[in-house]
């Protein structure tokens, strides 16, 4: 899949998407492309990657800490697959993940539907 069903899929802005590829907020989801031109393509968990990230984005938290976050939940790893997002995107129930900043703050992240729509594409 491409940004642009990412985009699709998750109603967020390409802009903010490739922003998060860009940046490398993502572990082991390299920014960089084929080759001038060539649309970057991602599996389905990381698209829902993506597509997370961007949200935390979209919630106010600097990149630093995005990028932080998603190492914690043990990003898109090939090899092994593990960890909070990938329990998120896999599980067939209702699934929230929560955060706390600075014991101050806590963001949530509703991700039912969001997972909907990357495995009921693949």
């Amino acid at each position: 899949m491409d940004i642009a069903t990412i985009a699709a899929r998750s109603k967020l802005l390409p802009r903010k998407l490739r922003y998060a590829v860009d940046h490398e907020l993502i572990p082991a989801i390299s920014p960089t492309r084929e080759g001038r031109g060539q649309t970057r393509t991602f599996s389905n968990f990381e698209g829902f990657a993506i597509a997370v990230a961007a949200m935390f984005l979209d919630a106010g938290l600097p990149s630093r800490q995005v990028r932080l976050f998603m190492e914690a939940m043990g990003g898109v790893k090939k090899t092994r697959r593990h960890g909070s997002l990938w329990t998120a995107y896999k599980t067939d129930k209702s699934t929230a993940l929560i955060f706390h900043c600075n014991s101050a703050v806590t963001i949530t992240l509703a991700l039912e539907l969001l997972r909907q729509q990357f495995q009921d594409a693949g």
